[in-house]
């Protein structure tokens, strides 16, 4: 048998509920609202006044979400019979995985369970995407169960264009289970959206010249769930890009590390990243290895590393 894939409608029926709930993103000010609102147009989010609630408490408003949706696969009979016609069938029953972008004004418990993902995996909690109207209230509730973090997307980071830039992380869950439901028409209780300040971070990377690195691409620490069981946690890879002058200390890591083949030359480091409310996100970096590394067009070099863990910590 082969499968495809196929999409209930729960989630535009979730939409509609939420009257007039997607025109503005919940307490953004004009500069983030109006970044965060183009993401979302580009990326298929739905921006509006959404926030995340977990095990009962409200985490603070999301400038995007997308997904959530009852999705059957598409069984293929492998063998065609002599009519020639493919026979097809719906297989079990699922829900497509939930996306949500997030800014440093989420509370503790969203913290908390990225945290606790990254360090042990196969984390679950319970919870529920509230879409409220224009005076904040309660319009539409999509409540989730046994949810798994699979994805989180920091954002690319850039301090050369000398412009500043502003962004949110992505966070994508799988749930066993996703019930609509009525709003209660009660007020919102929910920190504002707060964003990510893209330009602003530091990057420390043991024996090497970092203090002017220019730019980071963004990258996804990924959870998968294999067939027995078990859980693979893939902490991404991380380019970096900087000034051809800090090369030096890069170079001799990479001529030990890659073209010498010295595997316990791998490095620790710290990623920190700086919100619109002044919360800092200081990002573990395990057993970084850097496998490419080559002069760019003019001034800048870029370097290539592997990263094996992540552990993530909020001072807010």
């Amino acid at each position: 048998m082969t499968v495809e894939n196929g999409h209930g409608s729960s989630r535009s029926d979730f939409l509609k509920q939420a009257a007039g709930a997607t025109l503005a993103v919940a307490g953004a000010g004009v500069g983030a609202g109006a970044i965060a609102t183009e993401a979302a147009a580009a990326t298929g989010f739905t921006s509006g006044k959404f926030s995340l609630e977990i095990d009962g408490i409200n985490c603070g408003a999301i400038a995007g979400v997308v997904g959530g949706d009852l999705d059957y696969d598409v069984v293929r009979d492998v063998v065609v019979g002599s009519d020639g016609i493919q026979r097809k069938s719906l297989g079990q029953p699922k829900y497509e995985d939930f996306t949500i972008q997030i800014g440093s004004g989420m509370s503790k418990p969203m913290y908390d369970w990225i945290q606790a993902s990254w360090d042990k995996g196969y984390v679950r909690k319970n919870g529920a995407i509230i879409a409220a109207d224009f005076n904040y209230k309660e319009k539409a509730r999509r409540e989730f169960t046994d949810a798994l973090i699979t994805e989180v997307t920091i954002p690319a980071l850039d301090k050369a264009s000398g412009v500043p830039v502003r962004g949110t992380v992505t966070v994508k869950f799988r749930a066993a289970s996703v019930v609509e439901g009525a709003g209660s028409g009660a007020p919102v209780q929910a920190a504002k959206h707060k964003a990510w300040l893209c330009s602003n971070f530091v990057l420390v990377i043991g024996g090497l010249d970092t203090s002017r690195v220019a730019s980071i691409d963004s990258f996804t620490w990924k959870q998968s769930v294999q067939a027995d069981g078990s859980v693979v946690l893939d902490a991404g890879n991380l380019g970096v890009t900087f000034p051809r002058a800090s090369l030096p200390s890069w170079q001799r890591w990479y001529d030990n590390f890659a073209v010498g083949g010295d595997a316990t030359d791998e490095r620790n480091g710290t990623l920190e990243l700086v919100g619109q409310d002044g919360t800092v996100l200081n990002l573990g970096l395990f057993n970084l290895g850097l496998y490419r590394l080559w002069p760019q067009p003019g001034y800048w070099a870029k370097a290539e590393m592997y990263c094996e863990r992540l552990l993530p910590t909020v001072n807010k």
